[in-house]
């Protein structure tokens, strides 16, 4: 048995950060802030819906593609 339930199409704040090559403190920052959706469940556990991690990564695109067309 596993140590946790993981829902359908989620990944923990550390899968996606490896995902991103990025750090995990860094995703949980981006959902402590509101910028990424995400559910905690009852044990403590986050979750991101992978569609909540598409719906952001394109809105971020989006403005970074508009932040360097100004420069």
């Amino acid at each position: 048995m596993s140590k946790y339930f993981r829902p359908e199409g989620c990944s923990s704040p550390n899968e996606v950060a490896a995902k991103l090559g990025i750090s995990g403190e860094a995703v949980k920052n981006w959902i402590y802030t509101g910028k990424l959706r995400a559910a905690k469940a009852m044990n403590g556990y986050w979750w991101v819906r992978e569609d909540d991690l598409k719906e952001f990564l394109e809105s971020r695109s989006v403005l970074e593609f508009r932040y360097h067309r100004l420069r």
